[in-house]
């Protein structure tokens, strides 16, 4: 009788030690909420995989248009530079969920967002469209952000020609890094 009671003491001073241990292990963890997306956000880089139907560009860049493989990525790299310039220096998020994408001369764009941290999605409804852009949030710090576009289809000057010829499929990724806080 004595050696159950010490048994079961010692289980209920392991159950606790272990629960405490945990839960000072969830106390140290960063939690991330809503308000952390609220802020300035500047556009550092850009990821980007392009397909024509189901073949990745550099690919297609290599065998149909004979450039090296150091030319096909030079090519995607610009065309993800391109994509940059395009669509602006720094995202806002204000806290009464309205946002501007401050773009390049006539490019800036408004509307509200949502932020869903159960489905790491980051909504943005630009303003006089109904359906919103969903973003997947990939990473998400109090200072950085990146972000899974949704995937786009662009028609591209693959050979320098200026006639934009070739249907793609990009899916892209936006990485931000915060410049400031909005209060």
């Amino acid at each position: 009788m004595k050696e159950s009671r010490k048994r079961t003491g010692m289980l209920i001073i392991m159950g606790f030690s272990i629960l405490f241990t945990a839960s000072c292990e969830l106390l140290t963890e960063e939690v991330i909420r809503e308000g952390d997306v609220v802020g300035t956000w500047s556009f550092e880089d850009a990821t980007a995989q392009v397909y024509v139907g189901n073949v990745n560009i550099t690919r297609l860049l290599v065998v149909t248009y004979g450039l090296s493989q150091e030319e096909a990525e030079v090519k995607m790299d610009s065309l993800v530079d391109d994509f940059l310039e395009e669509t602006g220096e720094t995202l806002v998020l204000n806290a009464d969920h309205t946002y501007l994408i401050d773009g390049e001369g006539d490019n800036d764009e408004a509307g509200t967002w949502e932020f869903d941290a159960q489905k790491d999605a980051l909504r943005l409804t630009r303003s006089g469209a109904e359906v919103p852009e969903k973003y997947t949030v990939k990473e998400l710090t109090q200072q950085t952000m990146i972000l899974v576009m949704p995937s786009g289809f662009e028609v591209l000057d693959l050979d320098g020609d200026g006639a934009l010829e070739t249907n793609c499929t990009i899916v892209g990724e936006l990485h931000m890094k915060k410049i400031q806080p909005v209060n």
